[in-house]
C-alpha cells in the first residue's frame, strides 16, 4: 500500500492490486484462520455476561453489541458492492460509509481501546495489532474516496477482505474483556451506535 505521497508502506509492493496489497498487509499477522494470535479464547455464550449499553443500562452483552456494529458497517458495504448504484450515488453513500467507518475506529481507538488497556494491560499487544489494522484500513478509505467509478469496485472488495478478518479477529480477541465490563469513559457511542445511513 502507498502513502499519499507515494512511499510504501510495511514493506507493500506497489505493483500489486489494492484489493490484494491491503489483504496481504493485515494477513501478515493473521494465522491461517484470519486471527493475529493462535489460541485466542472464543466469546462466551451469548447472554452469559452482560455490559454497557450505549444507554448506560446494562442490557446487553458488549461484545454482544459490538458485533451488531460491525455486520451493519457489513451491510452497508455489500450494498455499495452489491452494483445497484449509479456511479453519482455510488460516491455519495461510499463517502457516508467511509465516514461511519471511521468514526468507528476513531472510536475505539481513543476511547474503548483505551480504556481496556488501562483495565487489561495484557491486551495491549492485541490492541496495538487492532489499531495496526485501523491504519490500514484508513489508507483504504482515502483511496476509496479518491478513486474514480471504475476503481471502486476493487478498492470496495479489498476493504470487504479486510474488514473481515479484523472484525472476526477483534471480537473473538476483545470478547471476555468487553463482557467482562469496560468503564464508558464516552466511547460507546461512537463504536457501538452507528448513524444511519443516508
Amino acid at each position: 500500500m502507498a502513502s499519499p505521497n507515494g512511499d510504501q508502506v510495511a514493506g507493500i509492493d506497489q505493483n500489486h492490486s489494492a484489493g490484494d496489497n491491503h489483504v496481504a498487509a493485515i494477513n501478515q499477522s493473521h494465522s491461517p484462520d484470519g486471527d493475529h494470535v493462535a489460541g485466542v479464547d472464543q466469546p462466551p455464550a451469548a447472554g452469559t455476561s452482560r455490559g454497557i449499553s450505549p444507554g448506560g443500562d446494562r442490557v446487553a452483552a458488549l461484545s454482544r453489541q459490538l458485533a451488531e456494529a460491525h455486520q451493519e458497517l457489513r451491510r452497508r458495504l455489500a450494498d455499495l458492492r452489491s452494483g445497484r448504484l449509479q456511479a453519482a450515488d455510488l460516491r455519495t453513500h461510499c463517502l457516508a460509509f467511509c465516514t461511519a467507518l471511521t468514526t468507528h475506529h476513531q472510536g475505539e481507538d481513543g476511547g474503548l481501546f483505551a480504556a481496556l488497556a488501562r483495565e487489561r494491560p495484557d491486551l495491549e499487544p492485541t490492541i496495538g495489532k487492532l489499531v495496526e489494522d485501523h491504519g490500514l484500513i484508513t489508507g483504504l478509505l482515502t483511496r476509496i474516496t479518491e478513486a474514480g467509478p471504475a476503481a471502486i469496485g476493487p478498492e470496495l472488495d479489498g476493504l470487504a477482505a479486510i474488514m473481515e478478518s479484523h472484525f472476526r479477529y477483534e471480537e473473538r480477541a476483545l470478547s471476555a474483556a468487553l463482557d467482562a465490563g469496560v468503564r464508558d469513559t464516552g466511547w460507546s457511542d461512537p463504536v457501538l451506535r452507528l448513524r444511519p445511513p443516508i
